[in-house]
C-alpha cells in the first residue's frame, strides 16, 4: 500500500444550502477545510437602492479540498447537503478547472449563467490569454462579438465568459 495514496488531496463539489455558501466557507475555514465559492459582484436593486453585492458563482455549490481519509469531515458542517456525485461515488474535479474558476472570476472576467437556449456543442479551444495560456475548455456557443459560452467539465455546469473572441483559439 502507499502511504502517499491517502495524503494525495482532490478537489470535490458539495451541495450546500443556496444562500449559505459563505457562511459554510467560514465554518470549513474554522475545521481547516479548504473551501473555494466562486464570489462575483452584481448589481441588485430593491425598489429603495441599487448596491453591488458579491454572490456566488454557482449557487448551492461549494468546493472543497480533501484527501481521502478526510471525505467524511464536510457532513458535520451546517448547511452542507451531500457530495456531487458520479457513478454512486464523491465527484473529483480536476485542479485545473478550479484554477480556471479562480483566474477568470480573480481577473475581473464576467462568469455568467447561461439560460438554455443558449447552450450548444461545440469546439475545444485554448486561451490566448498569457497567464492562462495552456487553459483548454470547450465552447458550447458563440453569442454575438463579445462572448463566448464555455464548458467547465468538472462543474457540470456552463459560464458566459465575457471576453472578446480573439482572446481564444481552436485548439490543435
Amino acid at each position: 500500500m502507499d502511504i502517499n495514496k491517502n495524503k494525495t488531496k482532490l478537489w470535490y463539489a458539495l451541495y450546500v444550502i443556496t444562500r449559505h455558501e459563505k457562511k459554510i466557507a467560514k465554518s470549513m475555514l474554522e475545521k481547516n477545510i479548504e473551501c473555494y465559492i466562486p464570489l462575483i459582484k452584481k448589481m441588485h436593486q430593491w425598489s429603495d437602492r441599487k448596491k453591488l453585492v458579491e454572490t456566488p458563482l454557482i449557487p448551492g455549490y461549494a468546493f472543497v479540498l480533501l484527501g481521502n481519509d478526510e471525505l467524511d469531515k464536510p457532513r458535520f458542517i451546517n448547511g452542507v447537503v451531500n457530495f456531487v456525485r458520479f457513478n454512486g461515488k464523491p465527484a473529483t474535479i480536476r485542479a485545473a478547472e478550479i484554477e480556471g474558476l479562480r483566474y477568470f472570476v480573480g481577473h475581473g472576467y464576467s462568469l455568467e449563467e447561461p439560460s438554455e437556449e443558449d447552450l450548444k456543442i461545440g469546439d475545444r479551444i485554448e486561451f490566448k490569454l498569457a497567464d492562462f495560456k495552456s487553459y483548454a475548455a470547450v465552447i458550447e456557443k458563440f453569442v454575438g462579438e463579445n462572448f463566448a459560452v464555455i464548458s467547465f467539465e468538472g462543474v457540470a455546469m456552463n459560464f458566459k465568459l465575457k471576453a472578446h473572441l480573439n482572446l481564444l483559439k481552436k485548439e490543435q
